[in-house]
């Protein structure tokens, strides 16, 4: 099997949402949608690589006003072919700490809680990736959290089953060291520094019960999909974009 990892300098968690079975028995398509950590360090290889080889068109931020103050978009900001959406998952005023720890905190009420109060924004991210003319990336942080419950509902949509979103999830913790000499450097993720990595782990039950939240509340991601009037059309973009 194709690594979904892209290898890049700067950053460690990018990775296609391609490859992934469906329950129907297809199968989403490489090189459209993509996931990661954040970009702003990436070197003039990494961005020869996202422009020109993989072609990438729409940029999804789902970090703060603050983070992109702080730590700004990074080099891929100067090419005018790729379109920027910003969509925070967090609202500024309720911010401690943008990433996590999750033995300090109930991971999985974070992720409840963007569900309740950004629901028209994780809308709106969907819709972006089903109407991206081109490649899309959505990214955050670490690329786990609000990237990984961005992901699971658009993997949830697809058909995806249950397990392999969860999969998908854990996949950050091959690579999450990286992540984290990375975060930890930069001044925004300060509790990156006094933590230890195993605060950090993307743990399976997590996501599972996230998806189970998903299916108590709405039955299911398409039900919370027509709950925040994502439509018919909407939902058959992200189809057909995604899935072969």
């Amino acid at each position: 099997m194709t690594s979904r990892f892209v290898p890049l300098t700067g950053c460690s968690n990018f990775r296609d949402l391609g490859g992934l079975p469906t329950t129907d028995g297809r199968t989403t398509t490489w090189r459209r949608a993509y996931r990661s950590d954040t970009l702003q360090e990436l070197t003039d290889d990494d961005v020869k690589r996202i422009v020109g080889d993989i072609g990438l068109t729409t940029i999804i931020d789902l970090r703060t006003k603050r983070e992109i103050e702080a730590e700004g978009r990074g080099p891929l900001e100067a090419e005018a072919r790729i379109r920027h959406v910003h969509l925070p998952f967090i609202g500024e005023l309720e911010v401690r700490d943008e990433v996590p720890e999750t033995i300090e905190r109930d991971v999985l009420a974070d992720y409840v809680h963007m569900l309740d109060t950004a629901g028209h924004l994780i809308a709106q991210a969907v819709e972006t990736i089903a109407t991206s003319p081109g490649p899309v990336v959505f990214h955050c942080a670490a690329g786990k959290d609000r990237t990984g419950i961005l992901a699971a509902i658009v993997e949830l949509l697809l058909g995806v089953p249950r397990e392999v979103v969860v999969g998908d999830y854990e996949l950050t913790n091959q690579v999450l060291d990286g992540v984290i000499e990375r975060l930890g450097r930069l001044e925004s993720y300060t509790n990156v520094r006094t933590q230890p990595a195993s605060n950090f782990v993307c743990r399976p039950e997590v996501m599972d019960r996230f998806v189970g939240v998903l299916d108590e509340r709405h039955g299911g991601a398409e039900g919370w999909a027509r709950a925040h009037d994502l439509d018919d059309a909407t939902l058959t973009s992200l189809r057909q974009t995604l899935l072969h």
